[in-house]
């Protein structure tokens, strides 16, 4: 299990090893393509959120080099077909071939804008950006509001 903090907003997220083990897969290493998916979770009770559950690309995502554009329908299709499996979306990841990466222009202004057009409850929604080395704890998390988006650090276990 991986969990990464966000001071300001007082949340943590953990991955479990399942959803690590699953991520690691798409890992854009050597002539691979991005690659990417949603996030979602079954509880959004307290402040620690387990993110339970992924999802992938489906052959209607635009997917090159760098850059992963996912299908629209397609993604909502599969937030509506979880959510009544109890899972709730709060968030994409998508890969970058870097060792740590770190977020685009246009990654930053795509987060903050799903949030201020979707429908929800929810105070944040979640970006990860898998890292291409083994270590998912280099990999890039952040909770996005809307108007700002809060880097999340790993949480050093004591």
């Amino acid at each position: 299990m991986v969990v990464f903090r966000s001071e300001e907003l007082d949340l943590e997220l953990s991955f479990s090893d399942n959803v690590i083990h699953e991520l690691q897969k798409y890992r854009q290493t050597g002539a691979k393509l991005e690659t990417g998916g949603m996030l979602f979770t079954s509880s959004l009770v307290s402040n620690v959120v387990d993110i339970d559950l992924i999802s992938s690309a489906s052959d209607l995502d635009v997917r090159k080099r760098f850059g992963f554009i996912p299908n629209k329908r397609t993604a909502q299709t599969m937030i509506d077909k979880n959510y009544k499996n109890g899972f709730y979306y709060i968030g994409d990841w998508h890969t970058h071939p870097e060792l740590s990466p770190s977020p685009s222009t246009q990654d930053l202004k795509t987060i903050k804008s799903l949030f201020r057009k979707s429908k929800h409850d929810l105070t944040f929604f979640v970006i990860l950006i898998l890292c291409q080395s083994n270590s998912f704890k280099n990999s890039y998390v952040a909770l996005a509001d809307g108007r700002i988006v809060h880097k999340c650090k790993v949480k050093t276990l004591l």
